[in-house]
Formats: structure tokens, sequence, C-alpha cells
């Protein structure tokens, strides 16, 4: 479940980073030159944590079940769309999170500015059953 879910997590970013004009082969940690997202598998990096809550929320739903079924698969989808993630003073989407970031990312680089860089954090109301 967890492989599934990055594997989302990372086509919605790749898909931001390609949307932006980056080019995603140019990565800041991940370097492997047989790798075509270096840049995506580094700036997905934050949003791990969130992933991890909403599969362990999966998880005790369904730990019964011993497979991945469809319906596993179009829960971890969901969280595309749940409002799960605090950025720049409010909370929004997975998806529009990762458009936030991206945007601020470009900002801080163009500047040379870290601190212009919007990180994600966990809504924690959103998640209070799980760990909080």
């Amino acid at each position: 479940m967890l492989n599934y879910a990055y594997a989302i997590l990372r086509a919605s970013m790749a898909r931001s980073v390609s949307a932006s004009g980056l080019l995603p082969v140019f990565g800041i940690w991940h370097q492997n030159r047989y790798n075509s997202f270096n840049l995506v598998d580094d700036l997905i990096e934050p949003f791990r944590a969130i992933c991890d809550l909403h599969v362990k929320r999966v998880f005790s739903k369904y730990s019964n079940l011993g497979y991945m079924d469809v319906t596993i698969k179009r829960e971890l989808v969901a969280l595309l769309g749940f409002d799960c993630v605090e950025i720049g003073g409010g909370i929004t989407s997975l998806s529009k999170s990762v458009e936030l970031f991206l945007i601020s990312y470009k900002k801080a680089m163009f500047a040379d500015d870290s601190q212009l860089v919007l990180y994600p954090t966990i809504n924690r109301e959103f998640f209070k059953d799980e760990c909080f």
C-alpha cells in the first residue's frame, strides 16, 4: 500500500514539475542517470508522512483482506482530494499543496532564497485519529 500511495504522489508531483517547465531529470540529491525523475523524487519527500498516515488509516480498515483490491486502490487515490495538508497558512488538498509547494520552490530557486519555499505540514485535525 505504501508503494502504491508513493506512486500516486510521485505521479502527481511529476505532472506538476513537467507543467511548471522544470526538467524532472535534474535532481538535487537524487542524481541517478537511469532515473528520469530525480527532481520529482527529491520534491516528494515532504509529502511522504501524509501518505504514511493515510495508508495506516486504510490498512486498519482493510487489514483482514490480505491483498489490494480496487476498493483499496480507490481509497489510496482519494488522498489527492482530501484537505489533509497545511501549507502557506491554509489547509488544502494534497494535489493543490503539491502545486503550491512547487510554485514556491520555483520562486525560491529564481530568487536564490530558500526561505521562500512553503513546506507542507500534516493537518492534525484531519489525521487526529491516527497519531495525534
